[in-house]
């Protein structure tokens, strides 16, 4: 009989425990600045931290730093007077805004690839935009991969997380445990559909230019 009631107690005190967690314990919306998130994740998670660390390492930048604009979408990486910028729309606020953060900076964490594919279209490589799209989307798509493991890394820590992490997964999962990355197929057409790829091609042809872009400028990817 003790045992049973002890089993009953234990039951009631996770179902307590659930229920109570149905709210993140931290408040993604009182970071003040993008500094402090990053800050925040690097503690949190050891994939965020790696990912820094990397770039950090790298010779070629002067590390990165956060910026706002407001004719993005949502968030964009770009090499701006030597740094790698994340740059991230105004409007994006909260968990909307620390996810967005996290998938653009592992999207930088993947520059020198983004690069290599600039590269390949001087050196002749590649040739149509279509060429060119597909092959920055699929590094994106490995990005996306660092973006979820990120967010099991937070979500162990930081309790369950609001479903606006998960936004760039349709139909949007209801929690870390049904976040699921898209097949590769998938991805490709949403992002072709959503005009997402598009963006590429615009690229593609300002690097075909007579006056393309230079290497400080190279690899740009938006989100």
């Amino acid at each position: 009989m003790i045992r049973r009631a002890r089993y009953l107690f234990c039951i009631a005190m996770l179902v307590a425990r659930f229920a109570a967690g149905a709210a993140p314990a931290v408040d993604f919306s009182s970071f003040k600045t993008d500094a402090e998130t990053d800050r925040w994740l690097i503690e949190n998670s050891i994939t965020y931290a790696t990912l820094v660390k990397d770039i950090k390492a790298r010779g070629d930048i002067r590390r990165y730093r956060f910026a706002t604009r407001e004719d993005i979408p949502r968030g964009m990486v770009a090499w701006v007077d030597g740094y790698l910028e994340i740059q991230l729309n105004t409007a994006l606020s909260g968990p909307d805004r620390v996810t967005t953060l996290i998938f653009e900076m592992a999207n930088a964490s993947r520059h020198r690839d983004h690069y290599q594919i600039d590269l390949a279209v001087d050196e002749g490589l590649i040739r149509t935009p279509e060429e060119f799209g597909l092959a920055h989307e699929m590094i994106e798509y490995e990005a996306l991969r660092l973006h979820r493991q990120i967010l099991i890394e937070i979500d162990a820590r930081a309790g369950p997380l609001p479903t606006e992490f998960f936004y760039f997964v349709t139909p949007v999962p209801r929690s870390i445990n049904d976040y699921r990355l898209p097949k590769l197929r998938q991805y490709l057409k949403a992002q072709k559909q959503s005009g997402h790829t598009a963006h590429y091609y615009k690229h593609f042809h300002r690097r075909k230019s007579p006056h393309g872009t230079s290497k400080k400028n190279a690899g740009e990817v938006n989100n």
